[in-house]
């Protein structure tokens, strides 16, 4: 697909990196890409940088390769250029280093500047590693990690992690049998340049087998502070450069190797493999950035105006869809309308070679659309392959695809339905191959829009206007009429009248008193409304239809004990019998004893309740109620502890160990009241009752409630 981005293309031809030591000056040739500056022999130096308008965009690395303080090295432009739009600028630090590039007018642009001296900071160099891992590590300790040639069993050993699912975790970790921790100069917190690289290879331990000499860098434009900054590493050399030794063949284009023996330091690896490259050779490639990567020969699309893409290898009939965070290869079925060639409308036999399908010569590529197929699975659109053979599934309706109701397909050939479109009404919609489909003719013909009326055997009414308040009725066979609304300010009724054997036209009009019968004791007819009146009832209704109410007397009720006309709220009026239990108040003296388990908001755990309750007198356990006090659901057993003037401890259990403890199970609410196989559910006076908390799952607070009946 078309892209919009922009690149970055860097031609390097015969490119040099320069080791400068023993002068007090150094002029930049246009070739070079690095120069290394040994100030150690003159206490004043200078770099001079070529003229802007003769390198436009020129990038060059310096770096400041000794340790001798008091020596100067001033990087110097060329006269009426400004470097970040100074007259100079000073390395003082050893393996301090700047990254310049020429904005191709008068000035050269700082992009990145490692090794000052301010608190804080640190060098582009960052430490060496003993070798790369690139799967993600989810616990990061012990000793037991093996990959890349290595294996880390030794205390100290430093690997690189590349591969974390949390990008923040990636970088140098020191391994150790405990918890492994960051290097001294990659420490937590710690606040590393963008470029800042390691050298993988060196250290306790063997080389790597895979990623040895190679240097490894952080990709960003910007600082990173170490486990905060989420971070990618690469390799720096993957792709950009192939490097010839000089006595060996050339070195494999993901990575740079060297003998050991000629990096005996980490302090001095920089300057020793700048000078291996200064002795061999070095071969320019195109260099692709932003949204694309690789070289120019082997280019990867890597984003889209600066949005990711995703590195899943798309399949046939994948679309490019954004997640609204990256852009993956997705599978759409349902594409609102699609096209197809042809549509056959009866079984076609033989799915296979190029027919002729309404008139339509298919052949190579062409798309079926079959809507009568014997079995209806096989519905659907086809496309008819390379050649003429069997034919295959829509490449953008595989099998197995869900293809959803009310999918679309517009006819683009054939002398009875070209311009007209057919949908899928499978309700629920069908997998491709395994569902039936039915596809039926989207009616009228959308080729030219609609015009005239629609009839009523096609879904219409006949019609071309309607009114306010209008109502459609068949006035004859397939054929609509429509009754005007009633607009008089006079409530109308709709009202028809029919022959005995065939119905009539509707009309309105007002109910007359002869529309509705004379009341009788079998036909209500038509009756007056009557207003409510307290305590009367209708006793009657006239011939007339008028209602007659009356307060009814207790006479007038069947059935009615003497008891309802005595008022029984006042003692006096009860002169014998005895009143049932039900109706006298309970004076049981019943109590409520509630514990309540909470851990700071976190999942309970298991234990004894840090509480008590003392009883003075005799009682008797009625129920148990447990309750989550967060309403998160869960599962708890408790345990009842009993103990005679002592706190209760788990051994004082009145459950017992055959008892059925109370327990709530994946809810928020339980109550027992049957105690099943307990020991005993009896209290005497100074008792002192406590609960153990036995299991727990999901839940934070727990209240448990002991109901008892005091003896």
């Amino acid at each position: 697909m078309p892209v919009s981005s922009k690149i970055r293309v860097e031609f390097l031809p015969d490119p040099t990196v320069q080791i400068i030591s023993g002068v007090s000056s150094y002029a930049v040739l246009a070739t070079d890409v690095a120069v290394f500056y040994d100030a150690s022999s003159n206490s004043a130096n200078t770099i001079n940088l070529p003229a802007s308008t003769s390198v436009p965009g020129k990038r060059l690395a310096l770096v400041r390769s000794d340790a001798v303080s008091g020596h100067t090295l001033i990087v110097t432009p060329h006269s009426g250029d400004t470097i970040n739009g100074a007259s100079s600028l000073l390395l003082y630090n050893q393996y301090e280093a700047i990254e310049i590039e020429n904005d191709g007018s008068d000035n050269w642009m700082v992009l990145s500047h490692a090794g000052l001296s301010a608190a804080g900071t640190t060098t582009s160099f960052l430490g060496t590693v003993n070798g790369v891992y690139s799967s993600n590590v989810s616990s990061r300790s012990g000793l037991s990690l093996s990959g890349d040639g290595v294996a880390y069993s030794s205390d100290g050993m430093v690997v690189l992690l590349v591969g974390q699912t949390t990008h923040s975790q990636n970088g140098p970790w020191v391994v150790h049998s405990g918890s492994w921790t960051r290097p001294t100069w990659y420490a937590t917190s710690a606040v590393i340049p963008a470029g800042g690289f390691v050298w993988v290879g060196y250290g306790a331990g063997t080389p790597t087998t895979v990623n040895g000499s190679t240097f490894w860098t952080v990709q960003s434009t910007s600082s990173v502070n170490v486990d905060t900054t989420a971070t990618t590493w690469f390799n720096a050399f993957a792709s950009t450069l192939q490097v010839t030794d000089g006595t060996t063949t050339v070195s494999s284009v993901a990575s740079i190797s060297f003998p050991d023996s000629t990096v005996t330091n980490p302090s001095g690896s920089i300057a020793q493999v700048a000078a291996r490259l200064a002795t061999g050779s070095v071969t320019g490639t195109v260099q692709l950035t932003g949204d694309f990567g690789g070289t120019a020969t082997t280019p990867l699309t890597k984003g889209l105006n600066g949005t990711a893409v995703s590195s899943t290898t798309p399949t046939a009939g994948q679309y490019l869809v954004y997640s609204g965070s990256s852009w993956a290869p997705k599978t759409l079925y349902n594409l609102g309308i699609g096209i197809c060639t042809c549509v056959a409308t009866a079984n076609v036999s033989s799915l296979s070679g190029t027919p002729f399908i309404d008139g339509v010569g298919t052949g190579d590529g062409s798309i079926v659309l079959l809507t009568a197929q014997t079995s209806t699975v096989d519905n659907g659109p086809w496309q008819i392959p390379s050649g003429g053979g069997a034919w295959v599934r829509d490449p953008f309706l595989p099998t197995g695809a869900t293809l959803t109701y009310g999918s679309l397909l517009w006819v683009d050939q054939g002398p009875t339905l070209y311009g007209k479109t057919f949908w899928m009404c499978t309700s629920g919609g069908a997998v491709v191959g395994t569902d039936p489909q039915s596809w039926e003719l989207v009616k009228p013909n959308f080729n030219g829009g609609v015009t005239g009326s629609v009839t009523v055997p096609n879904g219409g009414t006949g019609l071309t206007s309607a009114t306010l308040g209008d109502t459609l009725y068949a006035s004859a066979t397939n054929t609509l009429a429509k009754l005007s609304g009633n607009t008089t300010s006079t409530k109308k009724f709709y009202t028809q009248t029919g022959t005995g054997s065939a119905s009539a036209a509707p009309a309105w009009s007002t109910i007359a008193g002869s529309d509705l019968p004379s009341p009788s004791s079998s036909t209500l007819g038509g009756v007056q409304s009557a207003a409510a009146v307290s305590h009367q009832w209708v006793d009657s209704i006239s011939t007339s239809g008028v209602p007659h109410l009356s307060q009814p007397a207790a006479s007038d009720i069947t059935g009615l004990a003497t008891s309802a006309t005595t008022d029984t709220t006042n003692a006096s009026n009860i002169s014998s019998g005895t009143l049932a239990t039900a109706r006298l108040a309970d004076t049981t003296n019943y109590r409520h004893i509630t514990f309540v388990f909470g851990n700071g908001g976190s999942v309970l755990t298991t234990g004894l309740v840090n509480a008590c309750a003392a009883l003075d007198g005799g009682a008797t356990l009625v129920a148990v109620y447990l309750m989550s006090a967060d309403s998160t659901s869960g599962s708890a057993t408790v345990d009842i502890l009993r103990a005679n003037a002592a706190v209760p401890t788990s051994s004082n259990s009145i459950v017992g160990g055959s008892g059925t403890k109370p327990a709530l199970s994946s809810a928020t609410y339980a109550k027992d009241t049957t105690f099943t196989s307990w020991t005993s559910t009896t209290f005497s006076a100074d008792d002192v009752i406590s609960l153990n908390l036995t299991a727990v799952t999901s839940i934070k607070y727990l209240s448990v409630t002991l109901v008892i009946k005091v003896s």
